[in-house]
């Protein structure tokens, strides 16, 4: 699946045939948060997706708080050293 991605946001492309219209919504974020775009070509789409996140920044700014970033499904953890240069069995 091609994907959006914009200021660390990322952001799904889908198509509806019965509106010949492109949509999608940024990924990864709270559910209490939903930002969704849409466009009839992949410029309008991109352009959409880009002013939603940039309205979501401006909420953020003017409200306080800090924004939300898209999860990216990556875990990054720092391991001893001795837990890293020892060898495990794969089974």
């Amino acid at each position: 699946m091609e994907r959006l991605e914009y200021k660390g946001y990322i952001g799904s492309i889908e198509y509806n045939r019965a509106d010949n219209c492109l949509h999608g919504q940024v990924l990864g974020l709270n559910k209490n948060i939903g930002i969704i775009y849409e466009g009839r070509t992949t410029e309008e789409l991109y352009n959409d997706f880009k002013e939603g996140i940039e309205h979501y920044l401006d909420d953020c700014k003017a409200d306080g708080i800090h924004p939300e970033i898209s999860f990216q499904g990556i875990l990054k953890i720092n391991l001893p050293y001795e837990t890293h240069t020892k060898e495990f069995m794969v089974v």
